[in-house]
């Protein structure tokens, strides 16, 4: 099974409080001490991460990443308890999101609402017609 990551940026003290009790996590935890580092480091899967970082828009500016990648921490202070609540909560959200589209050739497949999409067109399968892609 592949973790998810948290990429955490500017926070400092909830860094080292997710890395003392990182064994108990089901994600990876990354640190980056300011924006320009973390768009540095160009990751392919940003889709499939959460990133929890002041509000910019510098990296809001990366095409890659939608709002849903971001955790906004500005109702502070959380119990230790909530905040990983709702980490996990955002990762299932996105997990979700992300296994729900399967691309094949130039068609796209929402393996949620059973529908397939070329350039604006789409199709309702199935539920025979659906199974026989997927197989």
């Amino acid at each position: 099974m592949i973790k998810q990551n948290i990429f955490i940026i500017n926070y400092n003290s909830l860094y080292e409080i997710l890395e003392e009790i990182k064994e108990n996590l089901s994600f990876e935890v990354i640190k980056y001490e300011n924006e320009e580092d973390f768009i540095r480091d160009n990751f392919s899967n940003l889709k499939n991460s959460l990133i929890i970082a002041k509000p910019s828009n510098k990296l809001r500016i990366n095409k890659n990443l939608t709002k849903k990648n971001f955790l906004d921490l500005s109702n502070s202070p959380l119990l230790l308890g909530k905040l990983i609540e709702l980490i996990n909560v955002q990762l299932i959200k996105l997990k979700f999101g992300f296994q729900s589209k399967v691309i094949i050739n130039s068609y796209e497949l929402n393996l949620n609402s059973k529908f397939l999409w070329k350039n604006d067109v789409s199709l309702k399968l199935t539920i025979k017609i659906f199974c026989l892609i997927i197989y």
